[in-house]
């Protein structure tokens, strides 16, 4: 399996697989069974009998990526970007926060939820008896798009006339940038354990343009993020100097 093979092999496509596998079985019998019953199904085909009470595991996935997908976007998401977020204006402190406050408490809630789907997929790895590279998977996952709000909530500390407040966030920030470095390679070592990262050699690109055929590796995955914190970098050097 090529990752590059389609533009949703990201993140969002790894929670979309139960849902391909349900339309197959209710486009044949709609009144067969309720939804948690075939929840409890799939998780105990997926993964065995003793997994059939995660039943909330794809839908918080779900919801996480879907937060990642447009955390960095004034303007669209990771597969059409249309305008990136603006930075907090030291001259200005507060004014940021109060502008994104919204996004900034949808941040905080992504946070908890990262913590709930790490400790609910810990469980699980313990107790699936196949599959368990899938959890390995979705557990790179979550820790990736956690990122996201992770440098929002970063930012919003710095965005403050408090001196100290505002050094210690910038900690934040160049930790974050770097948690971000991390676990991008985490998560492509786990990728490249079943499918190719980068094109092989004597490859035919797609004529299409889709946004997976614009890079030959998975750099694409992370576009938003590179132009994101590209401007980040560059915001900090001018209010380190």
């Amino acid at each position: 399996m090529l990752c590059t093979a389609w533009d949703d092999s990201s993140p969002h496509m790894e929670t979309y697989w139960r849902g391909l596998i349900a339309s197959g079985e209710f486009s044949w019998n709609p009144e067969g069974r309720s939804l948690e019953d075939y929840e409890s199904a799939y998780l105990q085909r997926e993964f065995g009998p003793e997994c059939v009470d995660a039943i909330r595991l794809y839908a918080e996935l779900f919801q996480a990526v879907s937060f990642w997908n447009r955390a960095l976007c004034e303007k669209g998401s990771h597969r059409r970007l249309d305008k990136l977020l603006d930075l907090p204006d030291p001259q200005n402190p507060g004014q940021w926060s109060q502008k994104h406050e919204e996004r900034l408490n949808i941040a905080w809630k992504e946070i908890k939820r990262y913590s709930k789907i790490k400790a609910l997929l810990e469980d699980l790895s313990l107790k699936a008896r196949r599959n368990r590279y899938h959890l390995e998977l979705l557990s790179a996952i979550n820790d990736f798009q956690s990122t996201s709000p992770r440098l929002l909530l970063a930012l919003q500390y710095c965005d403050t006339a408090d001196k100290m407040k505002r050094a210690q966030g910038l900690e934040k920030i160049h930790h974050a940038l770097k948690e971000f470095d991390i676990v991008w390679e985490e998560l492509k070592k786990v990728y490249e354990k079943t499918r190719f990262i980068s094109y092989p050699e004597g490859y035919v690109k797609d004529r299409y343009s889709h946004l997976a055929s614009q890079n030959e590796d998975l750099s694409w995955m992370i576009n938003v993020e590179k132009q994101y914190h590209k401007l980040v970098r560059d915001w900090l050097n001018i209010i380190e100097e």
